[in-house]
């Protein structure tokens, strides 16, 4: 039996999980490979037996480049299928978002489990807080790695996502595909500070970021808004919609209601450049 685990990872904390679930599936029996979605991954599963599907959660609700993905991929009819989130506070509608695009495309009805990633989301950090430091740790990988068992076995498992709050679904609603792709991936800047170093061009997950004629970055119409090259930049050169000042408030009281949560760990951070 082979198994396909296909991942999209930035913090590495999710590939973390897979490399642990694929443990368990050979525990079980099934040869494993694991692709990154960002380096030719497969365009036809239909070979495999088994799919995995493992993703951070970006704003309440799936990567752009995880939805595209999927939504091109062949070979899913009839597939049993299972899912695997990471996410520093709250899965929102991604788990629910995953399972439309997988029924949609003829596989069967997929499992899904939710792990805590550390939290680093630049407009948090910028608040002082990280949620969720350390993980996945032990404790989660031992589950991943149950998880790879029982999905070796046929089971299913089903996380139930947590209801999602207004405020949380008028970010969602604000930071929406048409909105990043159209207004806010223009407004990403590098000011005086930048020393054409590369390296939010080499960081972007999507290949978004190219170079003007002076050797700055220039920003294309591909962001997925995970502000990765604004959190690289080591000159803090790079302002992004996410730094404005009218964006400050909405930040301090997801980390207020968050940091509120018993369940959420966290810790107070402090941002450092070069």
């Amino acid at each position: 039996m082979n198994c396909a685990l296909l991942y999209f990872s930035q913090s590495g904390s999710t590939l973390n999980v897979a490399q642990s679930i694929a443990e368990g599936l050979r525990e079980g029996g099934y040869r494993v490979e694991i692709f990154d979605i960002t380096k030719n991954p497969p365009t036809d599963v239909s070979r495999f037996d088994l799919i995995g599907i493992g993703t951070p959660v970006y704003y309440y609700r799936l990567p752009f480049n995880i939805s595209d993905y999927l939504q091109n991929l062949s070979g899913l009819n009839r597939k049993k299928t299972f899912y695997f989130l990471l996410h520093g506070t709250y899965p929102g509608d991604a788990g629910m978002e995953l399972q439309d695009i997988l029924q949609s495309r003829g596989a069967k009805e997929p499992s899904g489990m939710c792990f805590f990633g550390a939290d680093f989301f630049l407009g948090y950090l910028q608040q002082g807080v990280l949620f969720s430091p350390g993980r996945p740790n032990e404790t989660d990988l031992e589950q991943a790695k149950e998880y790879g068992r029982r999905m070796a076995k046929g089971e299913t498992v089903q996380t139930q996502p947590g209801k999602l709050g207004l405020i949380y679904r008028l970010e969602k609603l604000f930071t929406n595909r048409w909105l990043v792709r159209h207004l806010y991936s223009q407004m990403f800047h590098a000011d005086k500070k930048c020393i054409s170093c590369n390296r939010c061009q080499n960081k972007c997950p999507t290949g978004n970021i190219t170079e003007n004629k002076k050797g700055k970055p220039l920003w294309g119409h591909n962001c997925l808004l995970c502000l990765t090259c604004e959190a690289v930049c080591p000159t803090a050169a790079i302002t992004s919609p996410v730094s404005w000042p009218i964006t400050k408030p909405v930040m301090a009281l997801n980390v207020r209601k968050a940091g509120a949560d018993p369940r959420l760990d966290k810790e107070k951070f402090v941002r450092r450049t070069n």
